[in-house]
Parts: structure tokens; sequence; C-alpha cells
């Protein structure tokens, strides 16, 4: 299993949001919509619905061994 790697931007967002890790990785798995980053190049830009219903995008990559957590929206 890789490791997570959130950045400060991103647990900031997700603490406003009220968005936990277990909601961000659920998104990652289970997204509506893909494409590649245009801010941060070699992450991909997921945006999905949590559980709960609500829509969250999530910017971040996955290798084999880091799952990274750019920014959250």
């Amino acid at each position: 299993m890789p490791r997570i790697v959130i950045e400060p931007h991103a647990r900031l967002r997700m603490r406003q949001r009220g968005i936990s890790d277990e909601e961000i990785a659920h998104v990652w798995v289970h997204y509506d919509h893909e494409r590649p980053s245009q801010d941060h190049p070699g992450f991909r830009v997921r945006i999905g619905r949590t559980p709960g219903g609500r829509r969250v995008g999530v910017v971040a990559r996955l290798q084999r061994d880091v799952f990274e957590v750019k920014t959250v929206w």
C-alpha cells in the first residue's frame, strides 16, 4: 500500500471543507471526471462525490509507493 502525502495547502482546504482522508481516497478511486492538471504537471484532477454525496475535486498523483495530494476543492 502506498504511503499518503498530503501537502499543507491541501490539508488546510480539507479542514476548511470538513473532508476526511477517506473521502479523498474514495473520490480518487470513484471519480466522475478526470483530466491532467494544468497548474501541476504530472498530477491529475479527479472530480467525484463522497459517500455522503458532496462533490469534491482532488489534484493528486499516484506512484508505486506514494499517493501525493496537491490540493482539494
